[in-house]
């Protein structure tokens, strides 16, 4: 579908709040494993720009990313370990960070593959 042709939405300032809460719950999860996130929005049409207050929990928890990672490099080999081999650290599993997730809870259907004819 081309963007262009999309409706806008009735309360325009309800759905970028709607949106911007959650991309807050999904930076939440990523500050759990360390990562610093920062929002800016802008209103592009009215040039001003939409401040949200951060949580509390936007802090990143390093001490967890730090368990993460060291957990992930006691299961490497010897030889893996050793810092002036390993060019980047250790990132943590992508699939951990849920972000397909839906907002109730749960998990992403997965559909099998199509075999190829």
């Amino acid at each position: 579908m081309n963007s262009s042709k999309r409706k806008l939405p009735k309360d325009i300032e309800r759905s970028i709040t709607t949106r911007a809460e959650g991309m807050m719950r999904k930076a939440i999860e990523l500050t759990k494993l360390g990562v610093r996130v920062a929002f800016y929005i802008e209103k592009t049409d009215e040039g001003k720009a939409l401040r949200f207050k951060t949580h509390s929990t936007m802090e990143p928890n390093w001490e967890l990313a730090a368990n993460i990672v060291s957990r992930k490099s006691e299961q490497e080999p010897a030889a893996l370990r050793s810092p002036e081999l390993r060019s980047t650290p250790s990132l943590p599993d992508v699939e951990s960070l849920n972000l397909n997730w839906p907002s109730i809870g749960g998990t992403p259907k997965i559909e099998p593959l199509p075999e190829l004819i």
